[in-house]
């Protein structure tokens, strides 16, 4: 199926990249496929993810409860649906979902039981093995940044 063909089937997309047997509103609760493990301290996680340029960055954010990533999520959504087709998405929006995907599975699967299914869509994207990648310590960031891949700008040439 084309990308452009999910646009009309938004299901079909979310079934392509989950696994897990846990349903609500038809649709199954994504497998999550963390490298390493964010760092849980004092109602704040830490952790490390790679920028589109390759960088690893250490953030620290509040941990968010699960109604607070369902408003992320729906808002995340929105915004994307009202861009036109091929939009890159911008380092803030990389970052906030780098950092709704670092929280532990008990508090995104609380999330899903409230989302609706555009909305758990949307968090199956963010939670796809791509969008996991380098959430981690620093030292298996550093280690990996090379696997990240050449970003292009819209001349063609590398950035």
């Amino acid at each position: 199926m084309m990308a452009h063909e999910y646009k009309d089937n938004p299901g079909e997309l979310a079934k392509s990249i989950i696994s897990d047997k846990e349903e609500s509103h038809g649709m199954e609760f994504p497998t999550i496929r963390q490298e390493g493990k964010a760092k849980i301290e004092d109602g704040e996680i830490t952790f490390t993810w790679i920028t589109t340029l390759g960088k690893p960055v250490t953030e620290t954010k509040p941990l968010l409860t699960p109604e607070k990533i369902v408003q992320v999520t729906k808002a995340r959504h929105e915004r994307f649906h009202s861009m036109p087709p091929g939009t890159r998405e911008s380092e803030q929006a990389r970052l906030d979902r780098k950092h709704v995907s670092a929280h532990p599975e008990k508090t995104l699967r609380a999330a899903w039981d409230l989302m609706d299914e555009d909305t758990q869509m949307e968090l199956c994207m963010m939670l796809d093995e791509s969008s996991h990648y380098g959430i981690s310590d620093p030292k298996w960031a550093k280690e990996h940044q090379g696997k990240a891949s050449e970003v292009m700008g819209d001349d063609g040439k590398a950035l």
